[in-house]
């Protein structure tokens, strides 16, 4: 299957033809474990990082988010970061935000500049969602929008 465009970020087209991207999640708790965990990806040179915000600690403190999303894109050096807040119902750890307070978080993370990519999923209210995609376009912030089906794969038709 061909994509429909090249996908480029930090100045390289991913992928570029030659087979499967490598994307390494970031899933700890505390701000040492997150920036210890992105240290020890950059080591094993991913096509991509993509940091599970919902797994931190802190990711209700909007400042604290956005300061250690800093941190967390100077760590990565070029490799272009996905920032991501899955909710609990497409298998995201529990945080104490609604839809509304993650699609504002994600607007906050879009207008920062400090993530290559904002994940979107597409079970999200469709107002809260365009919020979202305007601060991407707004801030050349390029978006994932993503869909889990926990049940089956579906054919490559499909």
């Amino acid at each position: 299957m061909k994509q429909a465009r090249d996908i480029v970020a930090r100045g390289q087209v991913l992928g570029n033809g030659r087979g499967p991207l490598v994307c390494i999640p970031i899933v700890g708790r505390s701000r040492t474990d997150i920036l210890e965990s992105v240290s020890a990806a950059v080591d094993d040179s991913p096509d991509l990082i993509e940091w599970r915000a919902d797994f931190f600690e802190n990711v209700t403190a909007k400042e604290k988010t956005i300061d250690l999303l800093a941190e967390v894109r100077a760590s990565a050096n070029d490799i272009p970061l996905i920032f991501t807040l899955r909710s609990e119902r497409e298998g995201g750890e529990p945080v104490q935000m609604d839809d509304e307070g993650i699609a504002d978080l994600c607007v906050d993370v879009c207008q920062s500049g400090q993530a290559d990519f904002v994940d979107v999923e597409m079970s999200a209210p469709e107002a809260l969602t365009q919020n979202v995609l305007v601060a991407a376009k707004e801030n050349d912030t390029q978006v994932v929008l993503s869909y889990h089906n926990f049940e089956a794969t579906p054919a490559l038709e499909d």
